[in-house]
């Protein structure tokens, strides 16, 4: 896996299947400098998954955004504590 500044981020692994098939399961730690993802910093990464054998080659590569989803009592949180007013202070747009 790398970032999109071709940096990479994660090793890769080998699996090993047979002629019955099978399922091939990985967990890429990215560490703790893993850039998060939001609407002004969109921080991306880049998987490549390639299954090979018997003559047969095939990769797929997805780009995709890192979030950090938590909770803060009763409020769900992405990427962090969100610093909104209480919703009765929020301003609500007029529509004509």
């Amino acid at each position: 896996m790398s970032s999109t500044d071709n940096q990479a981020v994660a090793q890769n692994h080998a699996h090993r299947l047979d002629e019955k098939g099978g399922i091939a399961e990985s967990e890429l730690p990215v560490g703790d400098n893993v850039k998060l993802w939001d609407e002004f910093t969109p921080n991306l990464y880049r998987l490549t998954a390639t299954v090979e054998g018997n003559g047969f080659r095939d990769a797929r590569t997805v780009t995709f955004g890192m979030r950090q989803m938590g909770t803060k009592g009763t409020q769900l949180t992405v990427n962090g504590p969100a610093d909104l007013p209480p919703r009765h202070a929020r301003v609500r747009p007029c529509f004509p």
